[in-house]
């Protein structure tokens, strides 16, 4: 994890780490009607842009709590009735790390993690 920092400082993150089904393409051993998979771990990791890299007046919400869970948090009535599909998507857009930049940096995690 020394190069992901070396690189890019500490990223604010959400891990969610879950059981299901292999992410595998199907055999005949796993096409028969009586056939189980074994479970295996899912590791999601959604890599947010720093927070001293935005500016906050601008976010209607905080996007953080929205990667895990779907929902927008808004503790402001009036903003609740008047947010419209553009706002949010804007918000999110500006959490988000630019598409060059997280390409890269999931190429650094894939290493990282696999050696």
């Amino acid at each position: 994890s020394s190069g992901i920092n070396a690189e890019y400082g500490d990223i604010p993150h959400n891990l969610m780490m879950t059981y299901g089904d292999p992410c595998s393409h199907s055999t005949e051993k796993e096409e028969r009607a009586d056939y189980t998979p074994a479970p295996v771990v899912r590791v999601c990791l959604w890599p947010v842009r720093p927070s001293d890299t935005l500016s906050l007046e601008e976010l209607l919400f905080r996007p953080a709590v929205c990667e895990l869970s779907g929902n927008i948090l808004l503790h402001d009535n009036d903003l609740f009735q008047s947010i419209t599909e553009e706002q949010i998507i804007s918000t999110l857009q500006r959490s988000a790390f630019e598409d060059e930049s997280f390409q890269r940096l999931t190429r650094t995690i894939k290493t990282t993690l696999t050696g």
